[in-house]
């Protein structure tokens, strides 16, 4: 009778076969179909959970053991952000405007070309949006990110109003008086400065200040100086309610990453706090 660990021997080359090596070489045989240039990854970058744990995992530790890769090398076309850091140099070196990112979990179409860019914004029936990879927002259900078809029009006729010129000078509005809040807060009572350590969180409450007002039409408060931001966020609760406005928004984004990858038998009965 064999061990637990000599089922793992076994049915590893399996799983690798019918998880990686398959669906690699079909997808390969696609993008040679095409007949654009491509080059193959270990990865798929829109696979947030997987993409996530590689980069910070099998990237890492290739990076460490490996020279610094070429323009063109899988280290760095794998990396959702490459085209921030390495600009139009991928596309130079293949020689073509457009190529591929071919992985395992999926092929990626990448272009710097304007006619192709803008045949597929003009071509929505022939391109629709991959809404399998927007899933993980779907925390309050479908949005007009996360759908297609009927069901966007309905979300883009509800959201549509928010994105308007009078809006636009809202937002500004809003967004000057905070700022100038959290400003102060950096400068101290002097006005001379001092080493700041919130920079993400600050930064995090004065955009979701100006999104709940311009957006949600609900005014956020900022914590005086001598409150926590839990207490500020627990005043004044209408009957019924366990958190503000305020503290709710904060508590989503301070877990939002859990809340997106875990499914939720966990989080009900994980305390995220």
């Amino acid at each position: 009778m064999f061990s637990l660990g000599v089922w793992t021997l076994l049915l590893f080359p399996v799983a690798l076969l019918v998880y990686i090596c398959l669906p690699l070489a079909k997808n390969i045989r696609l993008a040679k179909a095409s007949g654009i240039p491509y080059v193959v990854v270990p990865f798929y970058s829109y696979n947030r959970v997987t993409s996530i744990f590689l980069n910070r995992t099998l990237l890492r530790l290739v990076d460490a053991l490996f020279p610094e890769p070429s323009i063109t090398s899988w280290r760095r076309l794998v990396v959702l952000h490459w085209p921030w850091k390495l600009r139009h140099a991928p596309f130079t070196c293949l020689g073509t405007d457009t190529f591929l990112t071919v992985a395992p979990g999926g092929i990626i179409m990448n272009t710097a070309d304007a006619n192709v860019i803008a045949e597929v914004m003009s071509r929505a029936t022939d391109f629709p949006k991959p809404t399998h990879i927007y899933q993980h927002i779907e925390i309050y259900g479908k949005n007009v990110v996360s759908s297609e078809g009927a069901i966007w029009r309905r979300h883009r006729k509800l959201t549509s109003p928010a994105f308007t010129e009078k809006n636009n000078r809202l937002v500004w509005k809003e967004t000057l008086a905070p700022a100038q809040i959290v400003l102060a807060s950096w400068l101290g009572s002097d006005g001379r400065g001092r080493t700041i350590r919130q920079v993400a969180s600050d930064s995090m409450r004065l955009s979701l200040n100006v999104i709940g007002h311009a957006g949600l039409g609900q005014k956020m408060e900022w914590p005086k100086a001598t409150e926590s931001a839990e207490v500020s966020g627990r005043e004044n609760l209408p009957e019924t309610h366990t958190m503000s406005f305020t503290y709710a928004l904060q508590y989503l984004m301070h877990n939002l990453l859990y809340i997106m990858i875990l499914p939720s038998w966990i989080l009900s009965v994980w305390d995220l706090s």
